[in-house]
């Protein structure tokens, strides 16, 4: 059976104190990210915190701001940077 479960590397208590900053999308990939990202509609989150950054979201995510698609979130600002824990 194929799982599509998530592992997550970090608890919350694992990041908590961590720094965050804000990179370019092509600085993300392999990174942890220290926000949430939600194409709105439908409003299903794509990215969370703590979950670590895939080559998919960082082109998913390019595609749909390439096209001006409403995203919300506190792990993207309107300069394509993406939050992450500076780890």
């Amino acid at each position: 059976m194929h799982s599509s479960a998530i592992c997550f590397p970090y608890s919350y208590h694992d990041l908590k104190g961590i720094r965050e900053v804000r990179v370019p999308f092509h600085e993300a990939e392999g990174r942890i990210a220290a926000g949430q990202v939600t194409p709105y509609p439908p409003g299903i989150p794509w990215l969370i915190r703590g979950e670590p950054i895939q080559k998919k979201h960082v082109e998913s995510l390019q595609s749909l701001m390439d096209v001006d698609y409403p995203l919300q979130g506190d792990g993207l600002d309107m300069t394509q940077k993406l939050l992450v824990f500076d780890m």
